[in-house]
């Protein structure tokens, strides 16, 4: 896993670049960790790491969260700090390196709203359809396109990684 991280933002470098020079977050460069969370009998077995640029991972059964320290409207033009493109590059780069991921779902984190979706992850070792419905339940119906994230309709990206 951690080969396959690294090796993603070897292939990231200028994206990377472009995010220490103007993220507001992501400004620290460094290496990957990666553990394994053993199963306590309240929490399954995962991964869990963090990685350079503040971004951090938790790989489930079935389902890989992966976060960036970025505001989620950084994703958008309308707030556009010059990253937005960078960002989701490097956002939908990594999941497909991490499987064979053709879509991706993206939604504002540290608000509660994700929470749930995090938790059936998590603990029902829910797959990426389960997961992508609710969020939907929770946050209404996906933009599918980067540019329609910026008119504030959407709550949340579920799209291509291509």
């Amino acid at each position: 896993m951690r080969r396959e991280l690294q090796e993603a933002f070897r292939t990231l470098q200028s994206e990377l670049a472009v995010l220490a020079a103007k993220g507001r977050y992501s400004n620290k460069a460094g290496d990957w960790w990666i553990v394994l969370q053993e199963a306590d009998g309240v929490e399954p077995e995962f991964l869990i790491g963090e990685g350079p640029f503040g971004v951090h991972i938790e790989v489930y059964e079935r389902t890989v969260l992966f976060t960036s320290p970025e505001r989620f409207f950084s994703l958008y033009a309308r707030n556009d700090l010059g990253i937005a493109q960078p960002l989701q590059r490097v956002l939908c780069e990594t999941a497909m390196r991490l499987g064979d991921a053709k879509r991706i779902a993206v939604a504002a984190g540290g608000l509660g709203d994700t929470d749930q979706a995090a938790a059936v992850a998590c603990y029902e070792g829910a797959s990426f359809e389960a997961v992508s419905a609710t969020l939907e339940r929770l946050l209404g119906p996906p933009a599918q396109r980067w540019d329609q994230l910026d008119g504030y309709d959407y709550g949340w990206y579920l799209g291509s990684t291509a």
